[in-house]
Protein backbone atom coordinates (compact mmCIF):
# COMPACT_ATOMS: atom_id res chain seq x y z
CA UNK A 1 0.00 0.00 0.00
CA UNK A 2 1.43 3.11 -0.90
CA UNK A 3 1.53 5.58 2.14
CA UNK A 4 0.33 8.55 0.09
CA UNK A 5 -2.39 7.03 -1.56
CA UNK A 6 -6.26 7.69 -0.48
CA UNK A 7 -7.51 4.97 1.57
CA UNK A 8 -10.85 3.42 0.77
CA UNK A 9 -13.02 0.52 3.18
CA UNK A 10 -14.17 -2.15 1.44
CA UNK A 11 -17.69 -3.45 4.40
CA UNK A 12 -19.09 -6.50 3.64
CA UNK A 13 -19.44 -10.01 4.44
CA UNK A 14 -15.36 -11.02 4.08
CA UNK A 15 -15.57 -13.23 0.71
CA UNK A 16 -17.61 -10.55 -0.92
CA UNK A 17 -15.15 -7.84 0.58
CA UNK A 18 -12.14 -9.45 -0.39
CA UNK A 19 -14.05 -9.41 -3.87
CA UNK A 20 -14.84 -6.25 -4.23
CA UNK A 21 -11.51 -4.99 -3.59
CA UNK A 22 -10.13 -6.86 -6.27
CA UNK A 23 -13.11 -5.44 -8.20
CA UNK A 24 -11.99 -1.60 -6.93
CA UNK A 25 -8.08 -2.06 -8.01
CA UNK A 26 -9.09 -2.85 -11.50
CA UNK A 27 -10.87 0.90 -11.38
CA UNK A 28 -8.67 2.81 -9.45
CA UNK A 29 -4.90 1.82 -9.40
CA UNK A 30 -4.62 5.59 -7.86
CA UNK A 31 -6.31 4.25 -4.73
CA UNK A 32 -5.75 1.99 -1.73
CA UNK A 33 -8.31 -0.22 -0.51
CA UNK A 34 -9.28 -2.44 2.33
CA UNK A 35 -11.87 -5.03 3.06
CA UNK A 36 -13.43 -4.91 6.26
CA UNK A 37 -15.61 -7.52 7.96
CA UNK A 38 -15.77 -7.21 11.45
CA UNK A 39 -17.15 -4.34 13.49
CA UNK A 40 -13.89 -4.75 15.87
CA UNK A 41 -11.66 -4.86 12.70
CA UNK A 42 -14.05 -1.50 11.64
CA UNK A 43 -13.63 0.25 15.02
CA UNK A 44 -9.52 -0.49 14.94
CA UNK A 45 -8.94 0.07 11.62
CA UNK A 46 -10.05 3.64 11.74
CA UNK A 47 -8.37 3.89 14.28
CA UNK A 48 -4.99 3.26 12.56
CA UNK A 49 -5.92 4.76 9.11
CA UNK A 50 -7.47 7.53 7.70
CA UNK A 51 -9.87 6.64 5.31
CA UNK A 52 -10.83 8.93 2.42
CA UNK A 53 -14.32 7.02 1.63
CA UNK A 54 -16.12 3.70 3.33
CA UNK A 55 -18.43 1.82 1.08
CA UNK A 56 -20.98 -0.76 2.61
CA UNK A 57 -22.31 -3.22 0.63
CA UNK A 58 -24.02 -6.00 1.60
CA UNK A 59 -23.14 -5.78 4.90
CA UNK A 60 -25.19 -6.62 8.34
CA UNK A 61 -22.85 -4.13 10.69
CA UNK A 62 -24.12 -0.76 11.90
CA UNK A 63 -21.81 1.49 11.15
CA UNK A 64 -21.23 3.62 15.15
CA UNK A 65 -21.85 7.06 14.61
CA UNK A 66 -18.49 8.28 15.66
CA UNK A 67 -17.42 6.58 12.64
CA UNK A 68 -19.89 8.23 10.29
CA UNK A 69 -19.20 11.53 11.82
CA UNK A 70 -15.14 11.67 11.21
CA UNK A 71 -13.89 14.15 9.46
CA UNK A 72 -13.10 14.00 5.83
CA UNK A 73 -14.77 10.95 5.64
CA UNK A 74 -17.94 9.78 2.98
CA UNK A 75 -19.45 7.24 3.93
CA UNK A 76 -21.73 4.99 1.43
CA UNK A 77 -23.94 1.66 1.68
CA UNK A 78 -24.85 0.44 -1.61
CA UNK A 79 -28.68 -1.37 -0.47
CA UNK A 80 -29.75 -3.97 -2.87
CA UNK A 81 -33.24 -3.33 -3.00
CA UNK A 82 -34.91 0.09 -4.28
CA UNK A 83 -36.11 2.92 -2.58
CA UNK A 84 -39.21 1.78 -2.05
CA UNK A 85 -38.36 -1.58 0.25
CA UNK A 86 -35.23 -0.48 3.17
CA UNK A 87 -34.89 -2.33 5.65
CA UNK A 88 -34.40 -5.96 5.95
CA UNK A 89 -34.95 -8.95 3.64
CA UNK A 90 -36.75 -6.64 0.86
CA UNK A 91 -36.27 -9.15 -1.77
CA UNK A 92 -38.87 -11.43 0.10
CA UNK A 93 -41.90 -8.30 0.30
CA UNK A 94 -41.14 -7.68 -3.33
CA UNK A 95 -41.80 -11.01 -4.26
CA UNK A 96 -44.71 -11.47 -2.28
CA UNK A 97 -45.91 -7.59 -3.99
CA UNK A 98 -45.51 -9.13 -6.81
CA UNK A 99 -42.99 -6.25 -8.43
CA UNK A 100 -42.25 -5.48 -11.97
CA UNK A 101 -39.60 -3.28 -11.31
CA UNK A 102 -36.64 -3.46 -8.64
CA UNK A 103 -32.72 -2.59 -8.45
CA UNK A 104 -30.55 -1.07 -5.87
CA UNK A 105 -29.91 2.00 -3.93
CA UNK A 106 -27.06 4.05 -3.64
CA UNK A 107 -27.32 6.16 -0.47
CA UNK A 108 -25.19 8.42 2.11
CA UNK A 109 -25.11 6.75 5.46
CA UNK A 110 -26.31 8.18 8.59
CA UNK A 111 -27.09 6.81 12.10
CA UNK A 112 -30.20 5.43 10.99
CA UNK A 113 -30.36 2.70 8.71
CA UNK A 114 -31.78 3.07 4.99
CA UNK A 115 -32.50 6.61 5.63
CA UNK A 116 -29.54 8.70 4.41
CA UNK A 117 -29.96 10.95 0.83
CA UNK A 118 -29.86 9.00 -1.75
CA UNK A 119 -27.39 9.64 -4.45
CA UNK A 120 -28.55 7.34 -7.31
CA UNK A 121 -30.63 4.48 -8.27
CA UNK A 122 -30.39 1.49 -10.61
CA UNK A 123 -33.28 -0.22 -11.64
CA UNK A 124 -34.68 -3.40 -13.75
CA UNK A 125 -37.40 -5.32 -14.89
CA UNK A 126 -38.61 -7.85 -12.87
CA UNK A 127 -39.75 -11.39 -14.48
CA UNK A 128 -43.16 -12.45 -12.87
CA UNK A 129 -41.53 -16.15 -11.70
CA UNK A 130 -38.74 -14.82 -10.01
CA UNK A 131 -37.92 -16.38 -6.78
CA UNK A 132 -36.36 -14.40 -3.55
CA UNK A 133 -32.88 -15.53 -4.56
CA UNK A 134 -33.31 -14.55 -7.93
CA UNK A 135 -34.24 -10.92 -7.19
CA UNK A 136 -31.48 -10.54 -4.89
CA UNK A 137 -28.56 -11.76 -6.91
CA UNK A 138 -30.22 -9.45 -9.69
CA UNK A 139 -30.27 -6.66 -6.95
CA UNK A 140 -26.39 -7.53 -6.09
CA UNK A 141 -25.70 -7.32 -9.89
CA UNK A 142 -27.21 -3.80 -10.06
CA UNK A 143 -25.62 -2.55 -6.84
CA UNK A 144 -22.02 -3.57 -8.32
CA UNK A 145 -23.03 -1.19 -11.39
CA UNK A 146 -23.56 1.67 -8.60
CA UNK A 147 -20.62 0.67 -6.75
CA UNK A 148 -18.14 0.72 -10.42
CA UNK A 149 -19.99 4.02 -11.01
CA UNK A 150 -19.37 5.77 -7.36
CA UNK A 151 -15.47 4.10 -7.54
CA UNK A 152 -15.10 6.33 -11.43
CA UNK A 153 -16.36 9.03 -10.16
CA UNK A 154 -16.63 9.74 -6.40
CA UNK A 155 -13.76 12.26 -6.11
CA UNK A 156 -15.28 14.51 -9.06
CA UNK A 157 -16.74 17.57 -8.57
CA UNK A 158 -20.65 17.90 -7.56
CA UNK A 159 -20.59 13.97 -8.21
CA UNK A 160 -21.81 12.92 -4.73
CA UNK A 161 -24.66 14.91 -3.79
CA UNK A 162 -28.18 13.73 -2.97
CA UNK A 163 -30.65 13.07 -5.77
CA UNK A 164 -33.63 14.30 -4.80
CA UNK A 165 -36.04 12.74 -7.28
CA UNK A 166 -35.38 9.45 -4.94
CA UNK A 167 -37.31 9.04 -1.79
CA UNK A 168 -37.33 6.28 0.53
CA UNK A 169 -40.68 4.49 1.07
CA UNK A 170 -42.03 5.52 4.77
CA UNK A 171 -42.48 1.54 5.46
CA UNK A 172 -38.80 0.23 6.36
CA UNK A 173 -39.27 -3.50 6.92
CA UNK A 174 -37.68 -5.54 9.90
CA UNK A 175 -37.48 -9.17 11.11
CA UNK A 176 -40.61 -9.22 12.77
CA UNK A 177 -42.79 -8.54 9.51
CA UNK A 178 -40.50 -11.20 7.83
CA UNK A 179 -41.63 -13.51 10.70
CA UNK A 180 -45.43 -12.55 10.11
CA UNK A 181 -45.43 -13.37 6.42
CA UNK A 182 -44.06 -16.74 7.12
CA UNK A 183 -46.46 -17.21 9.83
CA UNK A 184 -49.29 -19.18 8.30
CA UNK A 185 -52.81 -19.29 9.90
CA UNK A 186 -54.65 -22.86 9.86
CA UNK A 187 -57.56 -21.61 7.17
CA UNK A 188 -54.91 -20.13 5.22
CA UNK A 189 -56.21 -20.28 1.45
CA UNK A 190 -54.47 -22.04 -1.58
CA UNK A 191 -53.31 -19.29 -3.60
CA UNK A 192 -52.35 -17.20 -0.55
CA UNK A 193 -50.17 -20.21 0.74
CA UNK A 194 -48.96 -20.50 -3.02
CA UNK A 195 -47.73 -16.69 -2.81
CA UNK A 196 -46.29 -17.17 0.55
CA UNK A 197 -44.33 -20.33 0.10
CA UNK A 198 -42.86 -18.24 -3.04
CA UNK A 199 -42.27 -15.08 -1.14
CA UNK A 200 -40.41 -16.94 2.03
CA UNK A 201 -38.33 -19.26 0.27
CA UNK A 202 -34.36 -19.24 -0.06
CA UNK A 203 -31.87 -21.76 -0.39
CA UNK A 204 -30.77 -23.62 2.40
CA UNK A 205 -33.71 -22.31 4.26
CA UNK A 206 -37.09 -23.71 6.05
CA UNK A 207 -39.17 -20.42 7.06
CA UNK A 208 -42.50 -21.20 6.95
CA UNK A 209 -44.19 -22.54 9.69
CA UNK A 210 -47.66 -22.84 11.33
CA UNK A 211 -48.40 -22.04 15.55
CA UNK A 212 -51.06 -24.70 16.78
CA UNK A 213 -52.17 -24.69 20.62
CA UNK A 214 -49.34 -22.96 20.96
CA UNK A 215 -46.89 -24.60 19.31
CA UNK A 216 -44.43 -23.46 16.24
CA UNK A 217 -44.51 -26.31 13.27
CA UNK A 218 -42.21 -25.81 10.68
CA UNK A 219 -43.07 -26.29 6.92
CA UNK A 220 -39.98 -28.34 4.93
CA UNK A 221 -40.01 -28.63 1.81
CA UNK A 222 -38.10 -30.27 -1.10
CA UNK A 223 -35.85 -27.61 -3.28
Amino acid sequence: MNSNQKIVGILSFESFSKELCVIAESIRNDLSFVPIFSKDQLQLLFKEKQFELLVSFGSSIIVPKKILDIKGLTSINIHAASPDYPGRDPHHFAVYNNVKKYGATMHFMINKVDEGGIIDVEIFSVKSSINPNELLMNANDAGLKLFKKLLKNFDKKNYLKINKKYKWSNKKYTRKDFEKLCNLSDDIEKNEFIKRLNACSFPGYNNLFLNIDGKKFQIITNE
